[in-house]
Order: C-alpha cells, then structure tokens, then sequence
C-alpha cells in the first residue's frame, strides 16, 4: 500500500470533514475567518498524522501483508479521537457549541471522524 496516497487521501477526507463540522463548535464560530483555515489545516495535519502512524504501526507489527484487522484498526482510531477530545476539552483547547452531540462527554463527529476517514482512506487506497 502506498503510504503518501493513503496520507492525502486522509488528508482530504479530513480536511472537508474539519471544515463540515466547524459549526459544531463554539470556539471555531467564534474565530476570524482567516484564523480559523489555519486552525482547520492544523486539526487536518493532526488528524492525518494520526491515521498514517496508526498504519504505520500496523504495517510494523503485522508485516507488509498488512492482513490487519479492520476492527482493530478502527478502534484504535477512535480511541485516539476519544482521548485527544477528552484532552482538548479539559485543557481548553476547544468547546462545543450546544448542537454538538455527546457521547461519553465528547462530541459524536470529532469521535467518529479519525476511524470514518482512516477506514475510507484504506479502502480508496486499497482499491486503486
């Protein structure tokens, strides 16, 4: 599997998934609109880091067959997204506007968004 396509396409998926969800949150309405690109790049890059790693990691510990769970995969994904919210939230970093649905006191889009994307930009990837 080619590693910097599955990075872009991560990236991508990120990127208008980032700026598909800025309402969500009160300290992105709240920022100027050339500020607030820059901060949605940034959370794209985190996230694009995270998913790339994540595979990385796999890559290393299952051999270039990469016959990896996609469970496994998943779930580590989104408990990386459930413990950087946590985080992010605690250190004040960001905060939800009230229409951000909770789950397990993070919002449902930031939780669900790294194991979506990862698992989208394997397929692609896989399937080219």
């Amino acid at each position: 599997m080619n590693i910097v396509l599955l990075s872009v396409i991560a990236f991508v998926m990120n990127l208008l998934w980032e700026f598909a969800h800025c309402p969500l949150y009160t300290t992105c309405r709240r920022m100027v609109p050339g500020r607030r690109v820059v901060r949605l790049l940034q959370a794209t890059l985190f996230d694009t880091m995270w998913i790339t790693f994540t595979y990385l990691v796999f890559i290393l510990v299952e051999g270039h067959s990469f016959s990896l769970s996609i469970l496994l995969f998943a779930t580590a994904l989104l408990l990386l997204a459930y413990l950087n919210e946590r985080y992010a939230l605690k250190s004040h970093r960001w905060s939800y506007h009230r229409s951000m649905p909770l789950l397990l006191g993070v919002g449902i889009s930031p939780l669900l968004q790294l194991p979506i994307t990862g698992l989208l930009a394997l397929l692609l990837v896989g399937s080219l």
